[in-house]
């Protein structure tokens, strides 16, 4: 039987959804065989820094899609350990340094043609693609994740405070949990909450409803209330 309203029985969080980070970091070193078409230090004749991989230039809002469609396009040249901190700038002593810097050159030329005028300018004395692509992420994919964090507070907020008082047990529980959840999230529990009141007001036994007797429910009700009238 759940507890009386506002007495704030523990309430369980949902699932929280994974969020995974675009850029990846590996220790593996990436085996250096420019001579292969499956290796990233290769260079096929066709791809020039002309190339235009994304559709959509990065303006600062559109970060997250423009940030997918660049990895995927990024992935289909075998140029993603590029930005991704797999294969990071070797000595100029190195046999692969060359060969490295030519690919990365390509690879700066395709972010770099991918970004609006003013964003390209703020980053085009950046000399590694490892480099403009955290710039980037910095500069344009944290602001953009704080301000959607701050409009999910904002909307939770909202929500918890139009509430009626009888659930101010779960709404306060709601606001200690961390992470904060989203207004979806908090109104699966704010009805499971209500849900419960209905059951504990009704007069008739939890069972019924836990049987899944619904209608039953709705019956015996419908019952007893012809028979006081009578």
């Amino acid at each position: 039987m759940a507890g009386a309203p506002g007495t704030g029985t523990p309430i369980q969080s949902p699932a929280a959804s994974s969020n995974p980070a675009i850029e990846q970091n590996t220790t593996t070193e990436v085996l250096f065989d420019p001579q292969s078409q499956s290796n990233p230090y290769f260079l096929h004749p066709n791809e020039n820094p002309a190339l235009m991989l994304v559709s959509t230039p990065l303006e600062g809002p559109n970060y997250h899609p423009w940030a997918r469609a660049m990895t995927m396009a990024l992935s289909c040249k075998n140029k993603l350990k590029f930005v991704n901190g797999a294969i990071t700038k070797p000595s100029r002593d190195d046999r692969k340094f060359d060969v490295w810097e030519r690919c990365n050159d390509i690879v700066v030329s395709w972010i770099v043609r991918s970004l609006s005028p003013t964003i390209g300018r703020s980053v085009l004395w950046i000399d590694t693609a490892y480099g403009i692509w955290r710039d980037l992420k910095r500069s344009c994919g944290k602001k953009i994740d704080e301000l959607n964090g701050q409009d999910e507070k904002d909307k939770l907020s909202i929500f918890l405070i139009g509430l009626h008082d009888r659930f101010t047990g779960a709404r306060n529980q709601i606001m200690l949990m961390r992470p904060l959840l989203d207004v979806c999230d908090a109104y699966s529990i704010i009805t499971q909450q209500e849900r419960q009141f209905h059951i504990n007001t009704s007069g008739i036994g939890n069972h019924l409803y836990q049987a899944g007797e619904v209608g039953a429910t709705s019956s015996v009700l419908m019952t007893r209330n012809g028979s006081n009238q009578q």
